[in-house]
């Protein structure tokens, strides 16, 4: 009974919205529905199966506990799921679009940046919620996660400190893309890219690229040769 539930919800009541769905602007409903279908449907044999159905059955309790204990872990593997395809399709599609309308280069590199932390922390997430599920203490994982944490960034001291000047940067506009920055040596080159690890130049006399980690330009002397404007003042001596 409750699969046929299921059934009907999936293939007369969800092609119902999404026919009228289809008739509005936004995309958002149709991303939504396509993303909850067959979650919907799951949740709807799960619960029916475990919640209503076990009580009929009549089994021993053990069976009956291990059996929610699976209804627990598949609820929390579904809603990690969905949460995942909601961050990936909803939230990122849209602060990508948002990141293409505006003239700054910060959010078309912070996006990149949370979506690396939402692949992360969405499944740290649910793998902490099963721990506690499974009776573990979750503080002792947390503080050894922290711990984790710290030693990583004391080996990593150089790569986060390229990391926060990258974005110290983007925030600032000391450059950007296009301009030509005298570096130290005297050689004049063109800013090709801005990362977060490092920045991207080409020598307009030597034709190649030039990698320089973001540490190192924020602390160094850079000259922006384009600034205030495109005008240079020389100094020649006529003798």
């Amino acid at each position: 009974g409750w699969v046929g539930i299921a059934l009907v919800v999936m293939f007369v009541v969800d092609p119902i919205i999404h026919f009228i769905t289809r008739k509005t602007d936004t995309e958002l409903d149709d991303i939504l529905l396509r993303i909850l279908r067959y979650p919907v449907f799951v949740f709807i044999v799960t619960y029916g199966f475990v919640v209503n159905s076990l009580e009929i059955l009549n089994l021993p309790r053990n069976y009956v506990k291990m059996i929610e204990m699976v209804y627990s872990l598949m609820i929390i593997v579904l809603i990690a799921y969905v949460a995942y395809k909601i961050f990936d399709e909803v939230v990122l599609y849209y602060a990508k679009e948002f990141a293409k309308k505006t003239d700054t280069e910060i959010d078309d590199v912070i996006v990149p940046v949370m979506e690396k932390l939402g692949m992360v922390l969405i499944p740290v997430l649910a793998m902490i919620a099963i721990f506690n599920m499974f009776g573990y203490d979750v503080t002792v994982l947390l503080a050894g996660v922290g711990f984790l944490g710290i030693v990583i960034g004391f080996a990593a001291q150089s790569t986060l400190a390229n990391f926060f000047a990258g974005l110290q940067m983007l925030v600032d506009r000391p450059f950007k893309i296009g301009d030509l920055l005298e570096i130290e040596g005297g050689d004049i080159c063109e800013v090709t890219r801005i990362g977060m690890r490092s920045t991207s130049l080409y020598n307009t006399f030597t034709h190649e690229e030039v990698i320089i980690p973001n540490d190192q330009i924020a602390n160094n002397k850079i000259v922006n040769m384009v600034e205030p404007d495109r005008k240079l003042i020389v100094t020649v001596k006529v003798g």
